[in-house]
């Protein structure tokens, strides 16, 4: 782990949610993760490369890249692209998950190279409307509820 990631991380309790104007995002059983904010955090407001808005990980198990965004989703998908590569370690099971007040369809070009993109480099996309659920499981993988 980075040192800036270092001062930068918070236990997380049983359930672990982040909201931001109006997108929820909700991880059920993350007892034992660490949450880290990156954007406005780790990267000041308005400073620096984007990035997604927090990073979750139980260290070297489970790593999830989360961004709140509204209807800019192919913004959302550049930001966990660009977190990915920069914050990524490499853990067994990781994950980018997109909370979105739209969409795409499943067959949409945009969302089809962005999986791809993501799958390439071992990490499993989601995009979900808000509110976004998903529950951790004991084999390292999360699951939507």
């Amino acid at each position: 782990m980075t040192d800036i990631l270092a001062r930068h991380k918070y236990p997380c309790e049983r359930i672990v949610s982040f909201k931001e104007q109006g997108k929820l995002f909700k991880l059920h059983n993350s007892k034992g993760f660490t949450q880290v904010k990156l954007d406005g955090d780790v990267i000041p407001a308005g400073q620096g490369p984007k990035c997604c808005d927090y990073y979750l990980f139980l260290q070297g198990q489970t790593e999830i890249f989360v961004e709140l965004k509204g209807r800019q989703v192919e913004d959302g998908l550049e930001q966990l692209l660009s977190s990915v590569a920069r914050y990524r370690q490499r853990f067994p099971n990781g994950y980018a998950c997109l909370v979105s007040s739209r969409v795409p369809p499943a067959a949409s070009t945009k969302r089809q190279q962005a999986m791809m993109k993501m799958a390439k480099i071992g990490i499993k996309l989601y995009i979900k409307a808000s509110p976004a659920e998903y529950e951790y499981k004991s084999d390292g993988t999360i699951k939507a509820k």
